[in-house]
């Protein structure tokens, strides 16, 4: 993540207009869920990595047990999101986030 904004920052981006849109985290293996689990250090390393970089958090979608297909179009900064089939979850639907 580091290497990514750096990368931003050489092209010309200006950290204080940085937004971040973030998704994932869904525990979807089947295997037991605990507390600590890696699901939940990816969320929270996330977060934390952000708010340490004050970069705010304009929409998400963590967690779960369902997995996601995302598609970020970079030329606008939309996102849309597709939750997958899962035997763990009900099927979601789909959403489109600003």
């Amino acid at each position: 993540m580091e290497s990514l904004i750096g990368g931003l920052i050489e092209l010309g981006g200006s950290p204080r207009r940085f937004v971040a849109k973030v998704f994932g985290g869904a525990h979807v293996l089947d295997i037991d869920e605990s507390e600590g689990g890696v699901p939940q250090q990816n969320i929270a390393f996330v977060r934390g990595f952000l708010e340490a970089g004050g970069i705010p958090v304009v929409a998400e979608d963590l967690g779960g047990y369902t997995p996601r297909h995302v598609h970020f179009h970079t030329a606008t900064g939309r996102v849309f999101l597709k939750r997958a089939n899962s035997e763990r979850a009900p099927h979601d639907g789909a959403a489109t986030l600003a």
